[in-house]
């Protein structure tokens, strides 16, 4: 028993080695689904870059982050149509008056800007573009209100029902001005503080049995989805997320490695605890209605930026095996008939 458990464990770590060692580089995505409205959703692919840590040699290093950490891109998802809203940081998602409000910061070369995005009837529209010198994309929501910092002093403050803004200090902002609005102090920092947003959705996850991926109330046969995933493993690691009259079907996180050091193998991708040597760039979600599948590419990851890449492809009938079989059994009855009444 002590020698199988020693021989597991030095297998475990055989397997780990890999990804600790050979590797220098990577590439996280995690897929988030937020406001679901009609037939819409939005959906935020967050992608971080890994490389090496600061060591002699740079192979076997631990990966760590590099340039830059969750930079998302952001995309307006329908049966029929892909937006894609560019990137940002972490989204912000409130909701007021029937209508979701989507905060998203983006940063530029000269200035940053927040852009603030109504969504409502699985229609988008922009309600403010705000630009901003003060680079540490400093914001807080507080509805019917959202404030966002200019520069050290000043703050916009903006309130959607009348749809104006104004300027204050934030030494005003302080003193209570805005309703539900704050002015949090953290060592020599001052930053807003408003209402926490809405989290992300939570997806069903599909049980892959051989030749089919069921979830709740319907399923799809693998063969449909198969030649669009990034790893024939991505199919034991889909989630399904409901709309009014179809499904968004997506992955939820990949770990990618690859640019391999001397006597490295290749790449591997991982899904939770499965990986695989089998890796295609191309980052599809999938919809489902009424027994049609429709593949949607996203992305393509390109070892150094998440690169937009937008498809919708044709729908996908699914035909039902069962129905088949059973139509042929009816064809076979109708021929036989003849025969088993001559016998009788």
């Amino acid at each position: 028993m002590k020698g199988l458990t020693f021989t597991a464990i030095a297998f475990i770590l055989f397997l780990a080695m890999p990804v600790a060692g050979d590797y220098n580089g990577a590439e996280s995505l995690n897929f988030k689904v937020y406001a679901l409205s009609n037939d819409s959703a939005i959906v935020s692919a967050s992608y971080t870059p890994y490389a090496p840590g600061m060591c002699p040699g740079g192979c076997g290093c631990a990966l760590v982050p590099v340039g830059f950490c969750c930079l998302l891109a952001n995309f307006l998802i329908n049966e029929d149509n892909v937006t894609f809203l560019g990137f940002s940081d972490e989204l912000q998602i409130h909701k007021y008056s029937g209508s979701y409000y989507i905060f998203a910061f983006a940063h530029g070369v000269s200035n940053d800007t927040l852009m603030v995005y109504r969504f409502s009837t699985g229609e988008i529209e922009i309600v403010e573009n705000i630009s901003t010198n003060w680079l540490y994309g400093d914001f807080a929501v507080s509805m019917p209100y959202f404030a966002v910092r200019l520069d050290r002093e000043k703050v916009l403050v903006y309130e959607i029902t009348m749809g104006k803004s104004r300027i204050l200090t934030i030494d005003e902002v302080e003193n209570g001005s805005i309703p539900g609005i704050k002015v949090e102090k953290h060592k020599n920092t001052y930053y807003l503080s408003g209402r926490a947003p809405l989290g992300p959705e939570s997806g069903v996850r599909g049980e892959l049995d051989r030749e089919k991926i069921s979830f709740e109330g319907f399923s799809i046969p693998t063969w449909a989805v198969e030649n669009y995933t990034i790893s024939p493993i991505e199919m034991n690691h889909l989630y399904a997320f409901r709309l009014e009259g179809s499904y968004l079907i997506a992955p939820v996180s990949l770990m990618h490695y690859f640019a391999p050091c001397e006597n490295s193998t290749g790449e591997v991708v991982k899904f939770g605890n499965d990986s695989s040597t089998d890796f295609s760039p191309d980052v599809y979600v999938f919809i489902y209605q009424d027994r049609k599948v429709r593949p949607v590419q996203l992305l393509r990851l390109d070892y150094e930026r998440l690169e937009p890449e937008i498809k919708l492809l044709n729908w996908i009938t699914i035909n039902d095996e069962a129905d088949k079989i059973c139509g042929i059994g009816v064809v076979l009855l109708v021929t036989l008939l003849p025969l088993l009444r001559k016998n009788f």
